[in-house]
């Protein structure tokens, strides 16, 4: 409903600088506060996801999940954008047209290697080499919500639910009054909050994850960083374990270099 009365409040202004009309009516927005999504993957989740996805989807979606880039960003990538150890994202695949990049190393070092034994694809009797870093038979990953939602459903991460009925049903088309239902589940966008979420308790400091998430602003960044209660439970134990040592201040815990921002 925002969005369509943000379309509806801009339309106004754009009459009035037309000379259209000579006032607007002040049009008021429901509050957000609260309605920001909070799905997040743990490490179990996701490997549980991606033993249920297609082949293809597998290392697109395992990309993400590290680096905690867009869809459309990912899809971008070609293997000219790899220089050395840097995967470099362009600009203009970027949704605030900055480019960024990543080191290639870890589990994103080992992705990339499987993807080059993976660029050639059969088309037309003939084997060719797909421009693409991920694809289906050379063309860049499309659209996959229908295969995201199955796999999701597949793998307990997400469920249909009849809004008529008011139950979770197991299929799309509710079988008690044969209405399509809407998906309630985890999303690929999830995956950013899961990557900014993991750096940070990794220990990455916040400048560096958002150059890596691609996030521009402190306060997106901070709605990103989800804490749940095993973040909760986990300070508890901490403070704790501050007191039952007499206070005395605990050493903080060596951190993994995983990624890194290029200079």
């Amino acid at each position: 409903m925002n969005r369509s009365t943000q379309l509806l409040a801009q339309a106004f202004k754009l009459a009035i600088e037309r000379g259209h009309l000579s006032i607007a009516p002040k049009v008021r927005h429901l509050s957000e506060k609260g309605n920001e999504r909070r799905g997040f993957f743990t490490d179990e989740d996701f490997h549980r996801l991606r033993n249920n996805l297609p082949e293809h989807l597998c290392d697109f979606c395992e990309f993400g999940y590290l680096t905690g880039w867009r869809k459309g960003e990912i899809s971008s990538l070609r293997w000219e954008d790899i220089d050395g150890e840097l995967i470099e994202l362009r600009g203009e695949y970027a949704k605030n047209s900055e480019p960024r990049s990543v080191i290639l190393s870890g589990n994103l070092e080992t992705l990339i290697a499987r993807r080059r034994s993976k660029r050639k694809y059969e088309a037309e009797g003939h084997w060719l080499l797909s421009e693409y870093l991920f694809h289906r038979n050379g063309e860049p990953i499309g659209d996959f919500r229908k295969s995201w939602v199955t796999t999701c459903v597949a793998s307990g991460l997400g469920r249909y639910h009849c809004s008529v009925c008011d139950q979770a049903v197991g299929e799309a088309i509710c079988p008690e009054c044969h209405r399509k239902c809407p998906y309630i589940g985890r999303l690929f966008h999830d995956f950013r909050r899961t990557a900014v979420r993991n750096m940070v308790r990794a220990g990455v400091p916040e400048r560096v994850a958002m150059t890596i998430s691609g996030h521009m602003t402190r306060s997106v960044f901070d709605q990103y960083n989800i804490v749940n209660e095993e973040d909760l439970r986990d300070a508890i134990k901490r403070t704790q374990a501050y007191l039952d040592e007499g206070g005395q201040k605990a050493k903080p815990a060596g951190v993994v270099r995983m990624w890194g921002a290029r200079r």
